[in-house]
């Protein structure tokens, strides 16, 4: 996920979470909007489980 805040111009200072939640503390730049933030960061840890550990039915 930090990978994809930094391809994003943002900033991660903290990521962690539990089983079923992530925690994140970064900054995003002005023009940043949380939804589509939050988004590709779905998409992109989606498609991370889903290849990095078989998952393909993973949502």
């Amino acid at each position: 996920m930090g990978g994809t805040v930094r391809g994003l111009n943002g900033v991660p200072h903290g990521i962690g979470g539990w089983i079923d939640h992530v925690h994140l503390l970064v900054d995003l730049r002005p023009t940043h909007s949380i939804p589509d933030v939050v988004r590709e960061l779905k998409k992109a840890s989606t498609e991370w489980v889903r290849t990095r550990h078989g998952l393909r039915t993973f949502q």
